[in-house]
């Protein structure tokens, strides 16, 4: 199978989750596709290597705080850049399903 797998990057975390599954899907033979930025691109990218198709694609912007009230601030400001860079996700992944064909479409943390 072809798979379209998107990794969420705002740390390493899913990241670190998605690297065992993409071993095994690498492992089982499907053809791999993986969608992220950032220093989780990069360690994605050290770990699998040749064996995977890489896209570099905008990350979402942070909105964590130290308290909720940080967090509700940050957010508020952060949701005009949030919409753009899904806005664009959705229209990058409708172009890529133009040009090729995937059985499978997993997102992780990817809005878009």
């Amino acid at each position: 199978m072809r798979i379209l797998y998107a990794v969420g990057s705002w740390g390493l975390g899913h990241a670190a989750r998605a690297l065992p599954i993409l071993r095994a899907l690498r492992a089982a033979g499907h053809e791999l596709t993986v969608i992220s930025s950032g220093r989780a691109l990069l360690f994605l990218r050290r770990e699998l290597a040749e064996a995977v198709q890489f896209l570099d694609w905008p990350h979402f912007p942070h909105t964590l705080g130290r308290n909720r009230a940080e967090f509700f601030i940050r957010s508020a400001l952060a949701l005009p850049a949030f919409l753009r860079v899904m806005y664009w996700e959705r229209a990058r992944t409708r172009e890529l399903l133009r040009g090729r064909r995937f059985d499978r479409i997993v997102s992780d943390n990817r809005y878009g």
